[in-house]
């Protein structure tokens, strides 16, 4: 004979219905949580990756269109006044100039300790200059990481600090007519530019601007 179903066992089933019902709305905000957070770094990686993608054609281009046989024979004792010197600077002006939001374009290559040191800055002003022959104290990650063995264009992945300021930045080998690396071409946005191109981005609805 079935029982009757009381009060108190009504009551047992509702609670059991309504802590289900609970369970299930809190693992559908988890999941919903969850895929916006994911779909967001996806976003992000895809702006960074775009950033940087156009840094290595900057500087890949720039690379190509400078004279790496005119840029070898730049030398300490014949200074920054020589011709050599100041028809690469032309050069290096000629790519700042192509894009606004270029900050600082220079020319490196290895001492004889396998250091990094300046060859030509682009800069106008004597007193923000990467002198010829300067050591590179503070180079990013990437150029520190991969100078010596830099045959290709590479990026930073995040922005670095060094004495002139904050940047991002791209490098690509300069190479004589024989195809000989003889020094490396850098191209720099600063932190400011950065900034401004993900506050771009995320106007454009491809990222959250938090």
């Amino acid at each position: 004979m079935p029982q009757p179903i009381t009060v108190a066992s009504r009551g047992r089933t509702l609670g059991l219905q309504a802590r289900l019902t609970l369970l299930f709305f809190g693992i559908a905000l988890f999941v919903s949580a969850l895929t916006t957070l994911t779909l967001l770094q996806v976003a992000r990686n895809q702006v960074q990756d775009d950033l940087q993608q156009r840094l290595l054609d900057l500087a890949q281009v720039g690379a190509l269109s400078i004279d790496g046989d005119l840029h070898a024979r730049i030398s300490i004792a014949a200074g920054m006044a020589a011709p050599d010197y100041l028809q690469v600077k032309q050069s290096l002006q000629r790519i700042r100039d192509t894009a606004s939001d270029i900050g600082e374009v220079y020319s490196m290559r290895a001492d004889a300790d396998g250091g990094i040191v300046f060859v030509v800055d682009a800069e106008d002003d004597p007193t923000n200059l990467a002198a010829l022959g300067e050591v590179y104290d503070e180079p990013g990650e990437q150029l520190a990481t991969h100078f010596s063995t830099l045959d290709g264009p590479i990026a930073e992945n995040a922005v670095y600090t060094d004495q002139w300021g904050s940047w991002l930045s791209g490098y690509a080998p300069i190479r004589n007519r024989a195809g000989e690396r003889v020094g490396v071409l850098g191209i720099c946005w600063s932190s400011y530019v950065h900034r401004e191109h993900w506050a771009s981005a995320s106007e454009s609805g491809l990222i959250d601007g938090t």
